[in-house]
């Protein structure tokens, strides 16, 4: 485990376990409602991909892949995002930092964190930010 786990207080970390114990039950009832077949088809690759998981590193990525894709099936973009940022915030704790790279060489941008909801049962990444041409001529 990282020093930043160790540093981290009993309380603050009882905290982040409510936290994540209320966005899972919330998710997961909604989701019992509302998700769609692909939904369902998702989560149940992303569980079969954390069984068949060879390391803790990579059960944990389809851990938390599978609580923010239980969170998308639940069709509530202010819950998803709430997962979002309790995983971010986890993966610091585990791994650092949210910029440190997996055992497979992928960097924080290719984790859910960096997603964000669109429609059902989706994820994409923000546009990248875009400036114009006037911006880039006046700070040059």
């Amino acid at each position: 485990m990282q020093d930043k786990l160790r540093d981290t207080s009993t309380e603050a970390l009882r905290d982040l376990g409510d936290l994540g114990a209320a966005i899972a039950s919330m998710s997961a009832g909604l989701a019992a409602g509302r998700a769609d077949p692909k939904n369902v088809e998702h989560l149940e690759d992303l569980a079969r991909r954390h069984r068949d998981s060879a390391d803790d590193r990579a059960r944990r990525r389809m851990d938390s892949r599978f609580h923010v894709a239980v969170s998308i099936a639940a069709q509530s973009s202010r819950l998803t995002s709430a997962a979002l940022q309790l995983e971010a915030e986890l993966m610091t704790l585990w791994w650092g930092h949210s910029g440190q790279a997996g055992t497979d060489g992928k960097s924080w941008k290719n984790t859910p964190q960096s997603l964000t909801p669109s429609g059902r049962g989706t994820l994409t990444r923000p546009p990248a930010p875009q400036s114009s041409t006037a911006e880039t001529r006046s700070n040059t």
